[in-house]
């Protein structure tokens, strides 16, 4: 019995789910992983603007949060996808 054909119950997946599911689990893996940095990107560029101070930070802090807000609920989002997918 192959490993590849069970899920995480044990239970038997048939194959052609197997790599349904897997390609699934990827493209959300790499969604994920690029909401993750935009959000550590949106968040660090808001927090040296604010620092900094200035016409910039004066024009943009407000979007910039916003932004981070945004991507980060996206990516919480396509994480409990993920979770409600593996289980």
């Amino acid at each position: 019995m192959c490993l590849g054909s069970l899920d995480l119950a044990g239970r038997k997946v048939p194959p052609n789910q197997v790599n349904k599911w897997g390609v699934i689990m990827q493209i959300l893996t790499v969604i994920i992983v690029i909401g993750l940095l935009a959000t550590t990107g949106a968040l660090l560029t808001g927090i040296v603007s604010m620092g900094r101070g200035g016409e910039f930070d004066r024009l943009h802090s407000h979007e910039l949060m916003f932004a981070r807000v945004g991507l980060q609920a996206i990516t919480v989002l396509c994480l409990f996808v993920a979770l409600f997918i593996v289980h």
